[in-house]
């Protein structure tokens, strides 16, 4: 009898170890799928043509990038490199809000390393360029990276 209670007991507490360790894994599970549910609706587009990028001067380009997601996307933090150096990035037009199907035009601008100025000197004007973006939502925030071969021309 007293082996049998011992054996209820260990029993008792291997059960409640397992099920506190289910319900935690459940949780984490639960979050992953919110997040990745977010990301897959997170999404960005270049628009601009890739083969005809102005080189409007000797330190910025523009780019037209579209909210090609199902989410809002925070104009506020978009990050661009182009031949691998980040860009300074400024909505031309002033837009606070990004929605879906949503046009917005870029100012991309590298003052430090003069690099746009760079690229059209060298002749290599067919560049890597990439856009980063996230959404703007209040619990799980999506990400979405695009990755293009651009050509920037001066007009």
């Amino acid at each position: 009898l007293i082996l049998l209670s011992a054996g209820l007991i260990v029993a008792a507490l291997v059960s409640g170890v397992l099920l506190t360790t289910w319900d935690d894994m459940s949780e984490i599970l639960d979050d992953r799928g919110k997040q990745d549910a977010e990301d897959v609706r997170t999404r960005v587009s270049l628009v601009s043509d890739p083969l005809n990028i102005n080189w409007e001067s000797s330190d910025y380009v523009h780019v037209h990038l579209q909210n090609s997601g199902d989410t809002f996307l925070d104009v506020d933090s978009v990050g661009v490199s182009i031949s691998g150096v980040y860009m300074s990035v400024e909505a031309v037009n002033g837009e606070t809000e990004w929605l879906p199907g949503q046009v917005v035009k870029f100012k991309l601008s590298d003052d430090a390393s003069d690099t746009l100025n760079g690229i059209l000197v060298s002749g290599g004007n067919d560049v890597q360029f990439s856009a980063t973006v996230s959404s703007t939502t209040s619990s799980y925030t999506g990400t979405d990276i695009t990755r293009e071969v651009i050509r920037i021309v001066k007009p």
